[in-house]
């Protein structure tokens, strides 16, 4: 076991895909060496951590800046605890996700003389930070020793500004702890499934609206997930009339058993950085429909042959694409085998390999 020991800096261990991303390499990494995550502020962990990982916050609570000044006085504050941390325990490796996190974690191993990696979750392009945000990762993220993405078209967007030998791609892993809860004798169920959170970038409302226009009969629409959007979401399956039809029943922790019972996954996201939703059901098997949004979608799915690929808010092409599955059970077969077969490259344990050399090289090697 290596006695070098890392850190992962990012704002929270809420239930979002980078704050899970983290859990599971944390989980794994901890086997090799010592770990350590770090938050902004207190909150217990939405996902279980192993007992051999430390957690440490900067701050007791953090209240929403009203002001620049503010912000910047709150960032100062996270800094300063950040750097105590790593000083006292004697971190050689910070590892930030998401955009706030990079920043900081950059400007902290440069006070420390630590090494930094950061990890783009997601599309650069169309994630906009706040303008505050856009000019230090610009001015800092070329500092960090190494950048991580998820795709090929993320690290050609990174590229205009960090140099290229720097970017490495490594996508999300596969849940391990789904390798004991796929069941393919589960009995499906008409359900058309969708994960994500309620937000203007998953575009639930193109979703619910290509439902609403299929023959439905005894079809459910099943959308697992929470968010600002929810009371809109409501108010739409009220409007088009598919209350009986549409369920919104919130997060879900065991939401492997959503992807054992349904027969179709539909994702309609307007962008992403990697979609852990779709990996996912893939893996379960599931005959999926996407839009063909930057970016990720199409590095899983290749059309019409393990799903369907539309256009980002075609509501018409979607629909047409849940009709075609819901009307052939052998075209569902096809598709979900041949899905599960082409993620197989996702799992956890190839994942990790690439983490390690990553950490392992940055460590060793002089990147800069």
């Amino acid at each position: 076991m290596s006695n070098e020991k890392i850190a992962f800096l990012l704002p929270s261990l809420g239930s979002g895909g980078a704050e899970r991303v983290v859990t599971i390499l944390a989980n794994e990494l901890v086997k090799e060496r010592p770990v350590t995550i770090i938050t902004y502020s207190t909150g217990n962990p939405y996902y279980q951590l192993s007992p051999e990982i430390k957690l440490f916050h900067c701050t007791d609570s953090i209240n929403p800046s009203s002001s620049l000044l503010e912000a910047i006085k709150t960032n100062i504050k996270i800094l300063k605890a950040l750097v105590n941390i790593l000083k006292e325990q004697k971190i050689n490796l910070i590892i930030g996700f998401l955009t706030s996190a990079n920043v900081l974690s950059i400007i902290a191993a440069k006070i420390c003389s630590i090494k930094a990696i950061i990890s783009i979750r997601n599309n650069p392009d169309k994630d906009r930070p706040t303008k505050f945000w856009s000019i230090l990762t610009r001015l800092t993220y070329p500092f960090a020793n190494h950048v991580t993405v998820q795709t090929s078209p993320i690290k050609k967007i990174l590229s205009n500004y960090v140099s290229n030998n720097k970017i490495s791609i490594l996508p999300n892993p596969l849940n391990p702890d789904f390798a004991n809860k796929r069941n393919k004798d589960t009995p499906k169920q008409k359900i058309i499934l969708s994960v994500g959170r309620f937000t203007d970038q998953k575009n639930h409302e193109m979703l619910i609206r290509s439902f609403g226009k299929i023959p439905i009969g005894d079809w459910r629409l099943i959308i697992v997930g929470d968010g600002e959007k929810r009371i809109e979401y409501e108010q739409l399956i009220k409007e088009l009339k598919l209350q009986n039809s549409v369920d919104l029943p919130g997060r879900k922790k065991d939401i492997y058993e959503y992807y054992n019972s349904a027969s179709i996954f539909a994702f309609s996201s307007i962008f992403e950085g990697f979609p852990n939703a779709l990996l996912e059901a893939m893996y379960f098997g599931l005959p999926c429909i996407s839009t063909n949004c930057p970016t990720g979608p199409s590095e899983l799915i290749s059309n019409e042959v393990n799903g369907f690929l539309v256009d980002v808010n075609d509501t018409e092409a979607f629909s047409v694409g849940l009709q075609k599955l819901i009307d052939s059970p052998d075209l569902r077969s096809e598709f979900g085998n041949n899905a599960s077969k082409s993620v197989e490259k996702y799992e956890l344990r190839k994942i990790i390999q690439n983490w390690n050399s990553l950490i392992n090289d940055c460590l060793v090697k002089n990147y800069i």
